[in-house]
Parts: structure tokens; sequence; C-alpha cells
């Protein structure tokens, strides 16, 4: 096959990608993207809606306040810094 019908196949076939891609991206029907992920005002009240069990939410401190968790030793250990890096060769000191 030569070049130049080798090239227009090459050029047919980029122009029938690129028109599929704008089809499928700008073309689509902005209602389906609605029903794929929800209007906003949807996902504003269901925002809303887990914010209000949130807050309703009550937390038992009764475990934190007890003697025996305030008795409650800790045996950590500090860590000791390392130094970073290697030292430089190429200085004069």
């Amino acid at each position: 096959m030569s070049e130049i019908i080798q090239n227009i196949f090459i050029i047919i076939g980029f122009i029938l990608v690129a028109g599929l891609g704008y089809f499928m991206i700008v073309q689509s029907d902005p209602d389906e993207r609605l029903r794929e992920y929800g209007s906003p005002d949807v996902v504003s009240a269901q925002f809303l809606r887990q914010m209000n069990v949130l807050q309703t939410l009550e937390l038992d401190t009764s475990v934190i306040s007890n003697q025996r968790f305030q008795q409650l030793r800790s045996y950590r250990q500090p860590v000791n810094p390392l130094p970073i890096g290697k030292d430089n060769p190429f200085t004069n000191e």
C-alpha cells in the first residue's frame, strides 16, 4: 500500500475518533449526568440528613473518666533523633 493511501486512512481514523469523542463528551444529555450523580438538591439533602444524624450522637465518656482508666501508665520510650543524611565528602571541614 502506498504512503498516500496509508496517510489517508490514518487521517480518516483520527477524524472518526475525534468525532466520537466530541459526540460522547459535548453532546451528552445533562439530565443523564444528573440521574447518574444526583441533582445538587438531592446531594445537599443527603448531606444535611447525615449531618443531623452525627449531631444527635452522644458519646459515653464514663470509660475515660473511670478511675481504672485514669491509673493506666504509659510505657512509651522516647525515640532518640538520628542524624539525617550523611556527611558531604567534598567539604573542607
